[in-house]
């Protein structure tokens, strides 16, 4: 049978379609990826890429499948904004910056690029990334923690939340009443006492707790439930002859220390019993209540000596750090002390690797500089590698004194020369051997309160 020509044209065309749809499978097949799920299709287009067998027609396709999905493309507005995203999504982005508890775009308006991590690889978590707030009700049986967590207050002994069901917003740094977490920032200028270098009579405290009591010294708060008054005697002792009248000490710059302990309501708890005390929160959350000096069970006369020493220094640094800029509680990482740490820490002098575990941000700049600013007074008081006292330990090592300071970290030695110096004097031998006599196995030395 003989075909008419216009038949034969058809079956012609009809084989060379057949024909190209064979040799081109995965041009007909990128067509029908669209079709398929968002997932199938990322796949699909994952394995032509790593097969080098992308279709020419499907490379846009595939394009736009393997970007993340959610925010879309676009310029870095509609990526970041207005979307609804969390903090760790507005981080994978790659154009868009957390501010105040929302997601904005850090390029404006110009063009978003992803930087989204392949999901098949786990991501490594930011060390310096803050975590999100966690719920009031999973720290009930964690006082600390509830008084120092974002929106939520310690009552009846259990951790509540004073925004009930409604956004926590993390506190900003820099943005709460407290730095490091215990250091009250507002100014309380009624509370300055006149004579600034005054003692009080140890008395009852009830604001503080029902058998709490308390006495200020030179602008520290005493307080505890101890009734050994020689044991607060010896620690006042230490405080006044520390923040004496010495022929090297600045008075103008000691006075304003000393005011600035009054005006942040500098308390420093007095532990006797190994376990720390109690004291009611709302007087807590009203005062600089950031470390306690502890009566050692179990301890050699020197560890006392420190804890006593420590504790103290690190309560008057509280004054310092309102009153020398070099140690100022703003901008910190910008400031003279933290270039010392840094100087500290290069030398192999200063180990901070140990301090701070478990705490961020300012919390954690504030245990490193107080180490640092105690350290740097035992050196100047040469009390660590001395033939009686011998306080020191491995956390600092090679600058024993202002001679080695002077030698081995400059900057340090001209920080501390121009702040912390001008201010401290080194408490008696005698005191510092009372003061190793407090530990629970010791005997307790006779003790006459000191006068301002």
């Amino acid at each position: 049978m003989i075909l008419p020509m216009q038949s034969k044209f058809v079956i012609i065309i009809n084989a060379l379609v057949v024909l190209i749809l064979l040799l081109t499978p995965h041009c007909a097949l990128g067509c029908e990826i669209e079709k398929l799920s968002s997932k199938k299709r990322k796949k699909k287009c994952k394995k032509w890429e790593k097969k080098s067998e992308m279709p020419a027609d499907c490379v846009e396709l595939c394009k736009k499948s393997t970007k993340p999905e959610k925010p879309g493309l676009g310029n870095g507005e509609e990526e970041c904004e207005g979307q609804n995203l969390s903090r760790k999504q507005c981080k994978k982005v790659g154009c868009c910056n957390w501010n105040r508890n929302k997601c904005n775009s850090a390029v404006g308006t110009d063009e978003c690029k992803s930087v989204e991590p392949d999901p098949e690889e786990p991501e490594e978590p930011d060390p310096d990334e803050p975590e999100e707030p966690e719920p009031c009700e999973n720290l009930k049986k964690k006082k600390n923690k509830c008084k120092k967590a974002d929106c939520c207050k310690w009552k009846k002994k259990k951790c509540n939340s004073v925004v009930g069901t409604g956004v926590c917003k993390p506190t900003e740094p820099g943005e709460g009443s407290t730095h490091g977490g215990c250091i009250q920032i507002e100014k309380c200028t009624s509370c300055v006492k006149t004579p600034l270098k005054s003692i009080s009579e140890i008395e009852l405290l009830p604001e503080a707790g029902s058998s709490i009591r308390g006495m200020t010294v030179n602008g520290i708060q005493l307080v505890g439930a101890s009734t050994e008054d020689t044991r607060w005697c010896w620690v006042a002792t230490s405080i006044t002859e520390s923040l004496s009248d010495a022929v090297k000490v600045d008075p103008t710059k000691q006075s304003k220390v000393i005011k600035n302990l009054y005006e942040h309501k500098v308390v420093a708890t007095l532990v006797v019993d190994g376990k720390k005390q109690e004291l009611k929160g709302a007087f807590e959350d009203s005062n600089s209540v950031c470390d306690q000096i502890g009566i050692k069970e179990k301890s050699d006369a020197s560890s006392q000596i420190s804890e006593v020493l420590e504790h103290i220094l690190h309560f008057i640094h509280i004054g310092e750090r309102f009153t020398f800029p070099e140690w100022s509680i703003e901008s910190v990482t910008s400031t003279d002390a933290w270039k010392a740490v840094k100087e500290a820490e290069e030398a192999n002098v200063y180990d901070t690797s140990e301090l701070g575990l478990g705490m961020k941000g300012d919390e954690k700049t504030r245990v490193i500089l107080q180490e640092f600013h105690f350290w740097l007074v035992m050196a100047d008081w040469n009390l660590l590698r001395d033939d009686e006292f011998k306080l020191g330990n491995n956390e600092w090592t090679r600058v024993n004194n202002l001679i080695d300071m002077k030698k081995i970290l400059p900057k340090t030695f001209e920080l501390y020369e121009k702040t912390t110096g001008k201010i401290l004097s080194r408490p008696s031998d005698a005191t510092l051997r009372s003061l190793g006599n407090l530990r629970k196995s010791g005997t307790l030395d006779e003790c006459t309160m000191p006068t301002p």
